[in-house]
């Protein structure tokens, strides 16, 4: 599977103490790792969101290199 999308950095305040609180929730352990690990911005750290539009998928059960292609965007397989 692979997938292709569009990335966008991360920005403001409220966004990035959010998404930072929600990681320290999720991995504790990252107190022990980053120092100051708090829900607050950390320095030197890019949070990106990735919108996947097309998904890739493999299937080698239907021949070598057979794809098949889904628009995320568009609910459907793509042409």
């Amino acid at each position: 599977m692979s997938a292709a999308g569009r990335a966008t950095m991360l920005a403001g305040s409220g966004e990035l103490e959010r998404v930072t609180a929600a990681f320290v929730r999720k991995f504790p352990q990252l107190k022990a790792m980053v120092p100051g690990a708090s829900p607050m911005p950390w320095g030197g750290i890019v949070f990106l969101r990735i919108a996947p539009r097309v998904i890739s998928l493999l299937d080698y059960r239907l021949g070598f290199g057979h794809t098949e292609l889904y628009d995320v965007a568009e609910g459907q397989l793509a042409p």
